[in-house]
């Protein structure tokens, strides 16, 4: 399934030199000086003291502290944090689930064959990862409501689930999601809580977002595929979404299951475009 999807003037003046005339003592003087008519009088009392202490001291202490002072400190340090997310590049991503058919029996966690019984599965991931100094912003898929969806031919048996980052997006049969914990509007998937369920022989499908979204798929067959459509509600989707942005990286995983025969665990081959936007922290 393929759909390829964006910075005054001050004069001193000098005063004027005024002139004076000294004259010598005794010039145009004719006679001799007189004696004095009497003796030099006594001082009339002593002389006074001084009324008070200098008046140029001053007269009180200050009353106050300068009130130069910061009335407070600065509230919040400047933020030196830059967004990574402000610019970003585009990366596209295919995601790719290759052919695959006939279970592991009785290995990695796989039970041996019993009919009509989830025994063994065959997970495939692909993951979208980022270096340690850059963060995934965005993601877009190819199969949700905001991007069309997708058409195309494919085909599996005897069921199958999708997740993104552990959350159920797709199951083949309904009853399954009652065995698994909850997360937001979804599920965690877990194969040691499936295994040994009943497996029903008719698919009934629960998808992510209920009666906003739509999936259809040809009956499960060994070999067989048809026309199949994908189309995910993007806002039942967005908390899953942003739980991998938080992640810092976009897992995939697409499990096929069986319960005894040798065409069990297959998937025709699944493909699903995707844009994930990037940012340099």
């Amino acid at each position: 399934m393929r759909l390829h999807i964006w910075m005054p003037l001050l004069l001193a003046c000098e005063p004027a030199k005024g002139v004076t005339t000294a004259v010598a003592p005794g010039v145009g003087d004719t006679t001799s000086p007189s004696e004095p008519t009497s003796e030099p009088s006594e001082p009339s009392g002593e002389t006074s003291e001084p009324a008070g202490e200098p008046a140029g001291e001053p007269t009180s202490e200050p009353t106050s502290e300068p009130t130069s002072e910061p009335t407070s400190e600065p509230t919040s340090e400047p933020s030196t944090e830059s967004d990574p997310c402000q610019s970003v590049e585009t990366s596209y991503w295919t995601i790719a689930m290759d052919y695959t058919a006939n279970c592991d029996w009785g290995n990695n966690g796989n039970e041996s064959a019993e009919d009509g019984l989830f025994r063994a599965r065959t997970e495939q991931y692909d993951v979208f990862q980022v270096d340690s100094d850059q963060q995934i912003c965005d993601i877009r898929f190819a199969f949700e409501s905001d991007f069309g969806g997708i058409q195309g031919d494919w085909g599996y048996d005897d069921h199958f689930v999708l997740t993104l980052n552990e959350r159920l997006l797709i199951v083949s049969q309904d009853s399954l999601k009652d065995r698994l914990s909850t997360v937001e509007n979804s599920y965690f998937y877990n194969w040691s809580d499936i295994v040994n369920a009943d497996l029903n022989f008719s698919p009934d499908y629960w998808v992510l977002g209920g009666n906003d979204s739509q999936v259809s798929f040809p009956d499960p067959d060994f070999g067989a595929f048809g026309s199949s459509t994908i189309y995910i509600d993007s806002g039942a989707l967005e908390p899953h979404r942003q739980a991998a942005i938080a992640e810092n990286e976009v897992r995939m995983m697409l499990a096929v299951f069986g319960d005894n025969e040798q065409g069990d665990c297959y998937q025709s081959g699944f493909y699903v475009s995707v844009e994930v936007d990037v940012g340099q922290q």
